[in-house]
C-alpha cells in the first residue's frame, strides 16, 4: 500500500489533433467622435541587454 497522491491526476495532457484555434478577442477600440478613435493593445520590444519588454500601448487615431 502506498499513501501518496496520484501524480497522473493533475498532469497536463496533449491536445487532440482535432483542436482548432478560434478567432481571438476583438480589438479594444472605441470611436470618440469626429473621426477620432482610441485603442489599447499589447506590444513587446527588445531591450539592449537582450530582455523582452512587454507593454500596454494606448493609441489615438485621427481621420483626415
Amino acid at each position: 500500500m502506498v499513501c501518496a497522491p496520484d501524480p497522473e491526476e493533475h498532469r497536463a495532457r496533449r491536445l487532440p489533433d482535432t483542436y482548432a484555434v478560434t478567432e481571438g478577442l476583438p480589438r479594444a477600440e472605441i470611436d470618440v467622435g469626429n473621426g477620432v478613435s482610441l485603442d489599447v493593445h499589447l506590444d513587446s520590444g527588445s531591450l539592449a541587454n537582450g530582455y523582452t519588454a512587454n507593454r500596454v500601448m494606448v493609441g489615438v487615431k485621427f481621420k483626415f
